[in-house]
């Protein structure tokens, strides 16, 4: 087998940010961008059976292509288990934070309508819904702390 799908599907294991990239993390503001996430989504497309023809194809044989999309299939499986689980603890941590899980009072549909809720305020996290996308107290917190870290509040550079 090529030495380079080797070391791919050995990095899909041991460095799995490689393959994709991430918006801001928490409490570092740092965005991630993987080495090999050109791969990755040449890998996605051509699953999704939409990819082009690509010299890769032609430098690999069909084994080793074979065998670099079952390690990026198993990749992915495991980041979706690693995503569903970390959303149940982002909701523990929300129900010990406010003691509840926040839902939206106000809502923006993505026809631009606005719509309320019909929970109470004492019951709920305030938080404003665009589309799909939430913003809670706790995420306008994240972005303070974020913004202070990057014009260096927080290190007295400032």
């Amino acid at each position: 087998m090529n030495e380079g799908v080797k070391i791919l599907i050995e990095r899909m294991e041991s460095n799995p940010e490689d393959f994709y990239s991430s918006d801001f993390e928490p409490h570092t503001g740092k965005i991630t961008r993987g080495k090999y996430l050109w791969i990755a989504d040449y890998l996605k497309k051509r699953l999704a059976g939409t990819a082009e023809p690509w010299y890769m194809e032609g430098a690999l044989t069909p084994a080793e292509m074979e065998a670099l999309m079952a390690a990026y299939i198993q990749f992915e499986r495991k980041r979706f288990t690693e995503r569903v689980m970390k959303d149940l603890l982002v909701d523990e941590e929300e129900k010990q934070h406010y003691g509840f899980i926040a839902q939206p009072v106000m809502t923006l549909g993505s026809n631009g309508n606005l719509g309320l809720g019909t929970t109470p305020l004492t019951f709920v996290s305030p938080s404003l819904q665009l589309g799909t996308q939430k913003l809670t107290e706790h995420d306008v917190e994240t972005l303070t702390e974020m913004i202070g870290k990057w014009r260096g509040e927080d290190d007295g550079a400032i």
